[in-house]
């Protein structure tokens, strides 16, 4: 343990990271995708057959293993495994910390179905050249808790499972004790800010658990 805590500290070192703008921006996506904006999707859009394909996409605290999972949801073969897609996170390409990627965001809640297909078919079409288009793929990207909000305006019926942690101290843990390529994952190598993250991050999908409650549960 540490000689992980002591390569921890020293890629911290190295970060120009501030906890708060994760935080004021994981409490901004709260506050963007609200009861409104999917009560007023039900009511005036109309679905597309697109809109109708069901992927699935797992939500876990970042960098908590997900293998188990996987290999439960592929046993009936009714699925494909993509694991980390970028796809969502490239579609809002751009800082997440300034006023214009809260704004891109906002905008996405104010599209219909048909631009909305824009969207959809990227994303199919980028998963199919991955695993082809016969059966439901299975996404497990590590931020996939930031966009479910913009999951659900583009794929309604989507399967979301949250692999929910029993013991907050073993999930940090394990995140902890790994190096991340991604820059969104900067907040892991120190603990008052794997702390900080883990509670905004409970916070959020309480309200996505509250907004959406089909999301399953494991």
């Amino acid at each position: 343990y540490e000689a992980y805590a002591e390569a921890a500290n020293q890629v911290n070192k190295g970060l120009n990271y501030d906890i708060n703008l994760d935080l004021k921006f994981l409490d901004n996506i709260k506050k963007t995708f609200n009861q409104n904006v999917f009560q007023n999707q039900g009511e005036n859009r109309n679905l597309s057959e697109v809109s109708n394909f069901k992927p699935v996409f797992v939500i876990s605290f970042p960098g908590l293993g997900v293998q188990e999972l996987v290999k439960d949801l592929l046993k009936d073969n009714a699925r494909a495994y993509i694991g980390e897609n970028s796809f969502l996170s490239q579609m809002l390409a751009g800082s997440r910390y300034s006023n214009n990627f809260l704004n891109l965001i906002t905008k996405f809640t104010e599209l219909d179905s048909e631009n909305l297909d824009i969207f959809r078919l990227h994303y199919l079409d980028s998963v199919a050249k991955v695993v082809g288009d016969s059966v439901p793929s299975i996404d497990t990207s590590k931020m996939n808790f930031i966009y479910v909000g913009l999951i659900k305006l583009l794929f309604p019926h989507a399967e979301i499972i949250y692999l929910k942690s029993t013991v907050k101290e073993d999930a940090m843990l394990e995140t902890y004790l790994q190096l991340f390529d991604e820059p969104e994952m900067n907040f892991s190598y120190n603990l008052k800010n794997l702390n900080q993250f883990y509670i905004e991050f409970e916070k959020l999908m309480e309200h996505w658990l509250a907004l959406f409650p089909d999301i399953q549960i494991r």
